[in-house]
């Protein structure tokens, strides 16, 4: 059973060593209190008041305080050294589930819309410019995000779909009246599965974050294992859909290709996301970002003169908090929290 000390007088109180899985300490004042090795796995201490008693400050040293949750909490002067901060276990089997499952959507959308533009390149049906203008369009979306980044994606999708549009409108205005609803239904299609691709490859890249020690050559490694398991998933799901199709509609071929095209797009993405490409940092940020839900929280907490000295602060969420003299001596990953507005913003801060 969860324990609850919800708005109680904590001041002085010793936890150390504890077993404190998803207490309730929210509105607590927990002034002086030790914590010191506890276990505060998805505790609450939201609007707890920390810092000194007397003479004595809070200690969460050594605490293990993964998705705890210390939003509006005052803690001044709190000490949080070699605190293991982030995601339970639970959190990153979703995120990996989330992953897998956005996978296979990618790889399905990608070979449907394959074989719609296969459908359509066929002398049978009588549109082929149908099929070669979403195949136009979609190689230059494709350049465009590969050439000047994530950044790009509206500027691609406005651009390459102006063309599509265009082109479509031509073909209708010469006598084909059925050419802009082709092309369009093909068109979104190529669109929607690139984005649900860009998503799943952002998940991947959380899980790396959530999970992966951050030495240099071991985050790449396990970045790679996840982007790859991802990737993989979708090339899986569009087979076994173009093998479907082959079969009942002679089209398995040409989706095939499609989908492992908007695949290699993604993972293209990722890869260079992973190695600190500039061009893709938004990428980079929704990881994070969603590698941060569920995980340590401390928006709006105040942790004036506080000190993370060696901290493990890997999917933590400082968005508005207050920073003010706060000690960040050899925390390690900081690279991997949601800095918000804060100054951890700054990359010359976090190493």
């Amino acid at each position: 059973m969860r324990k609850d000390f919800s708005g109680q007088d904590l001041q002085g109180h010793s936890f150390r060593g504890q077993l404190l899985v998803g207490a309730n300490f929210k509105a607590a004042d927990i002034r002086g209190a030790d914590f010191t090795n506890a276990i505060l796995r998805s505790a609450d201490f939201s609007d707890a008041t920390a810092g000194l008693q007397e003479s004595t400050v809070t200690n969460f040293s050594n605490a293990d305080i993964r998705s705890a949750n210390f939003n509006e909490a005052t803690l001044i002067s709190t000490r949080f050294s070699n605190v293991k901060a982030g995601l339970e276990r639970r959190w990153i089997i979703a995120l990996i589930f989330a992953s897998l499952l956005l996978s296979s959507l990618s790889g399905l959308i990608s070979t449907v819309t394959g074989a719609w533009s296969a459908y359509l390149l066929g002398t049978a049906v009588g549109e082929p410019v149908a099929g070669l203008i979403i195949i136009v369009g979609s190689l230059f979306f494709f350049f465009t995000i590969i050439e000047q980044g994530l950044q790009a994606f509206p500027k691609a999708l406005g651009i390459a779909g102006a063309i599509v549009g265009i082109l479509s409108i031509v073909g209708a205005i010469v006598g084909n009246a059925s050419l802009p609803v082709s092309v369009m239904g093909g068109w979104a299609g190529i669109v929607f599965g690139t984005g649900v691709g860009i998503i799943n490859v952002a998940l991947a890249l959380a899980v790396n974050t959530s999970t992966a020690i951050f030495v240099a050559s071991a985050g790449a490694v396990a970045g790679g294992i996840a982007l790859g398991l991802a990737v993989s998933m979708a090339i899986l799901a569009s087979l076994l859909g173009s093998v479907t199709l082959e079969v009942f509609a002679g089209v398995g071929s040409f989706s095939i290709a499609v989908a492992v095209a908007v695949g290699g797009v993604s993972a293209y993405i990722g890869r260079q996301a992973l190695t600190g490409e500039q061009k893709y940092v938004l990428l980079r940020e929704m990881a994070i970002a969603f590698a941060t839900i569920g995980g340590t929280s401390f928006r709006n907490a105040n942790l004036t003169d506080s000190s993370f000295t060696l901290a493990t602060l890997k999917g933590a969420d400082f968005r508005k908090a207050n920073l003010t003299r706060t000690c960040w001596h050899r925390a390690k990953m900081l690279d991997r929290v949601r800095p918000g507005m804060t100054y951890l913003r700054n990359a010359q801060v976090r190493q």
